[in-house]
C-alpha cells in the first residue's frame, strides 16, 4: 500500500469537486458541498485514479477534441491542480486498465504525433513561468499509452457564464477582458507554439 503521512490510500478520502482531503468518506463535501459520489464518463479517468504515483483524479472539468481536463490534487505539494489528459476525441479508446490506445491502424500516426505536439506544448507552457496570463505547468509526462499536463488551478468562470451573469458586455469591457488574453497569446506564439482551440 501506499503510505502518505500516517494514512493510506485506502483511508484518505478527497471531494471530487473541489480536491478537500474530508478524512471520511461522506455522501457531501463539508467543504464545498458538493456530492461526494461524482463519477466520471467511462471513456475518461475515474475518479481517485492516481497519475505519476503522486496525482489524484477528480471530477472532468471539460472536454474537447484533443484532451480532457480534470480536477486534481498533488500529494506530494499538497495542492489543488488542474490536469489536462492527452484524449483525440473518435480516435481512442480506454482499456479496462485506463491504458488509451487508438481505435484502428489509420489513428496511430496521428494519436503519436498530437501526443508529440501535446508534450512539446507543455515544454512552452512550462517557460512562462512569470506571465501573469498564462497557466503555470507544473509537470508533465507520459502515462497509459498518453501524456499528461500538470498545471496550477486556476478557479473562475468562462466568458459564456460572465457575459450570462453581467449582460450585455460594452467594446471597452470586452477589451478589458480579452486584452490580456491576446497580449499571452503573442508572447507564446512567438515561441512557436499555435492556440489552436481558442472559443
Amino acid at each position: 500500500k501506499m503510505i502518505f503521512g500516517r494514512k493510506t490510500m485506502a483511508e484518505i478520502f478527497f471531494c471530487p469537486n473541489c480536491m478537500a482531503n474530508t478524512g471520511y468518506a461522506y455522501d457531501v463535501c463539508p467543504v464545498c458541498g458538493g456530492s461526494m459520489n461524482v463519477v466520471n464518463e467511462p471513456h475518461q479517468l475515474p475518479v481517485n485514479s492516481i497519475l505519476n504515483g503522486r496525482y489524484i483524479i477528480g471530477r472532468t472539468l471539460g472536454a474537447g477534441g484533443f484532451g480532457i481536463t480534470y480536477v486534481g490534487y498533488d500529494l506530494k505539494l499538497n495542492s489543488k491542480v488542474a490536469i489536462k489528459e492527452y484524449y483525440m476525441s473518435g480516435g481512442v479508446s480506454r482499456t479496462r486498465s485506463l491504458t488509451v490506445i487508438p481505435t484502428d491502424k489509420a489513428n496511430e500516426a496521428p494519436f503519436n504525433k498530437g501526443k508529440e505536439r501535446f508534450l512539446d506544448e507543455a515544454k512552452v507552457l512550462a517557460q512562462f513561468i512569470d506571465e501573469p496570463n498564462i497557466v503555470n505547468v507544473r509537470d508533465y509526462f507520459e502515462e497509459n499509452g498518453t501524456a499528461y499536463i500538470v498545471m496550477e488551478f486556476l478557479d473562475g468562470e468562462d466568458l459564456t457564464h460572465y457575459a450570462k451573469k453581467h449582460g450585455r458586455l460594452s467594446f471597452d469591457e470586452v477589451l478589458a477582458l480579452l486584452e490580456p488574453a491576446m497580449m499571452a497569446l503573442d508572447k507564446v506564439h512567438k515561441k512557436g507554439l499555435i492556440h489552436r482551440d481558442i472559443s
